[in-house]
């Protein structure tokens, strides 16, 4: 009976492992299911694709089925359990290999901006790309924990310590030059982080408040009571980088900015705030208010005599040049240069030039009286009001430059602005119309109706003969400079001397007296007669040129020449004279002298 028994056992196990195996074998491996799935059994072969691989067995038994890494070179991710075929047909380099096993799989810390990301270097390039921003890549960094943690570099806030005397100590510095002295690694905090939508899942993390090692708690001050520190409240004031007047804590660490209503706030010394106090005009001199406004001519100074402050001993000392007065320049009483503000310096042997604007037209005026303005040896200057003092500056030598002022309306006073423009003149003296002469996009020029034209031999009388006058060839005027330049005497080049330049406008008038013989004593005396008994004598007997005598013919011709720049008879800086000269020269002729 035994023996049976064991016979009839033995048959029915046999005969289940065969009901087994044909069960397992019954399913087929898709490389591709017809509804798009990959790598997934079907009981029948029609569900899968017919142009993919299919095996009556299981898929892990097949290649084509088997799992690794897929590399996306482009973007440096690594996806994990991806099949071959599945990862070429997505573009990707397929790996055997684990992540961990790949290099260029290995995670590091992605610093971009003020974020934090735990990815591949690659990865991190690309999100950088991506932002136009720079990345720096931390590949001692090997924790996702400590990268996030990371984020946010230059946030200000307490780096609580302990220091050598075994106290808890803090500074006021940022999440970067905490961590620098970190020792211990605190527990944060998440938060959702700016990187979460594009990896799927990161974090910002916020250090929470803790007593280990070094750490960092962003937004608070260092006085702040729930930190425990040795640093207080109320140590008196101190002038920031920023030129506004702060707080200071107990250890000598910059708070909130000064406001003295704050002063007894405990919330304004326990977490950073933005300043809300406002004295109006930048809180210039303000007592109670240390929100000092640079561009509107404030910054944080020491108080001297004089000034007060509700607390400490800074204030926002006034930019403007209070003690600056000047009549000539416009400003008197109350009026007093702002901080920022140019003008043009009232200076010997310059004319005052300004500029008004009408909608996109801008008009220069002044500057160009060739008897009194750019006299020889002048200079232009311009002021400039810079923390409360006035600096002279000096334009181009030999007035290459000119002093331009423009002064812009404001709702209460008049701001002026003031630069050094470089006079662009060379090319006007070989201009022959007014329309080309005064183009003052191309040259800074202006048209002279003289009668008289340039030439290379000197001046050209457009009216003295019928053939300079029908010749249109000729014009009726000459192109000087706007403002007349000064040149180098001491140069030996003629083009910088100013010799080239002064020989175009250079004249000589020939008056022949023709006295009768036996009146050669008279012509003898006429350099000792007056102005007026010569022209008689040449009116009288029919000289030539007589017009030349007149005081209007040489006035005319020396406002060309002074026109051209450091030319003709005009008083120079220190007030010499220079002067027209007569030479008288006595010829026999017949019955001429």
């Amino acid at each position: 009976m035994l023996i049976k028994k064991r016979t009839i056992n033995l048959g029915i196990i046999l005969l289940m492992s065969i009901f087994l195996i044909s069960f397992l074998s019954a399913s087929f491996c898709c490389e591709r299911t017809d509804s798009g799935a990959w790598c997934q059994p079907e009981e029948n072969e029609e569900s899968c694709d017919a142009s993919y691989d299919s095996v009556q067995t299981s898929c892990e038994a097949t290649g084509y089925c088997r799992t690794g890494t897929c590399i996306d070179n482009n973007n440096g991710l690594c996806m994990p359990n991806t099949a071959e075929r599945t990862c070429a047909d997505e573009g990707g380099s397929w790996d055997i290999r684990t992540t961990s096993e790949i290099p260029q799989c290995q995670l590091g810390c992605c610093l971009i901006g003020e974020q934090a990301a735990f990815v591949t270097q690659v990865r991190c390039e690309s999100l950088a790309s991506q932002y136009g921003q720079q990345s720096n890549y931390r590949a001692d960094i090997t924790d996702e924990m400590t990268c996030l943690a990371s984020a946010n570099p230059s946030e200000k806030g307490a780096c609580v310590f302990t220091n050598d005397k075994n106290q808890k100590d803090c500074d006021m510095i940022t999440r970067e030059e905490c961590q620098s002295r970190q020792t211990t690694t605190t527990p944060v905090e998440s938060t959702p982080g700016f990187f979460e939508r594009i990896f799927g899942g990161g974090t910002e993390e916020t250090p929470a408040l803790s007593e280990l090692g070094v750490s960092f708690y962003a937004g608070f001050l260092c006085s702040a009571e729930e930190l425990n520190t040795i640093c207080g409240p109320r140590g008196g004031t101190v002038c920031g980088d920023d030129g506004k007047v702060y707080f200071q804590d107990t250890c000598n660490n910059k708070a909130n900015v000064y406001d003295n209503s704050k002063l007894n706030v405990d919330d304004y010394w326990t977490h950073l705030r933005e300043p809300s106090c406002d004295d109006g005009a930048g809180n210039k001199g303000s007592s109670t208010c240390g929100d000092c406004d640079y561009l509107s001519g404030s910054i944080c100074r020491q108080k001297k005599v004089g000034e007060a402050t509700s607390y400490g001993n800074f204030i926002c000392r006034n930019l403007d040049c209070l003690s600056y007065s000047n009549a000539d320049e416009g400003f008197t009483g109350d009026n007093h240069p702002k901080h920022g503000e140019k003008w043009c310096a009232k200076s010997s042997g310059v004319g005052e030039i300004t500029t008004t604007t009408n909608g996109t037209d801008v008009t220069i005026t002044g500057g160009s009286n060739s008897l009194t303005d750019n006299l020889p040896g002048s200079k232009y200057y311009f002021k400039t009001c810079s923390n409360s003092e006035v600096i002279t500056t000096p334009c181009a030598e030999f007035r290459d430059e000119v002093c331009v002022q423009s002064d812009l309306d404001e709702t209460d006073a008049v701001f002026r602005n003031a630069v050094c423009k470089m006079q662009v003149y060379t090319q006007c003296y070989f201009q022959n119309s007014s329309k080309d002469c005064e183009n003052k996009e191309l040259r800074d020029c202006r048209w002279m109706e003289t009668g008289y034209a340039f030439s290379t031999n000197g001046l050209i009388n457009k009216t003295e003969t019928e053939e300079t006058k029908n010749n249109a060839q000729i014009p009726n005027g000459i192109c000087v400079p706007l403002y007349a330049p000064g040149f180098d005497r001491t140069s030996s080049d003629a083009k910088k001397n100013g010799a080239e330049i002064c020989t175009l406008a250079s004249s000589a008038c020939v008056v022949t007296y023709n006295v009768p013989l036996g009146q050669g004593a008279l012509t003898k005396q006429i350099s000792e007669l007056t102005l007026q008994q010569k022209i008689d004598i040449c009116k009288k007997y029919k000289g030539k040129n007589c017009q030349c005598l007149q005081p209007d013919w040489a006035l005319g011709m020396n406002s060309m020449c002074i026109s051209l720049g450091d030319c003709g008879t005009k008083n120079n800086l220190i007030g010499k004279a220079g002067e027209i000269r007569e030479v008288v020269v006595i010829t026999a002729a017949n019955s001429t002298l």
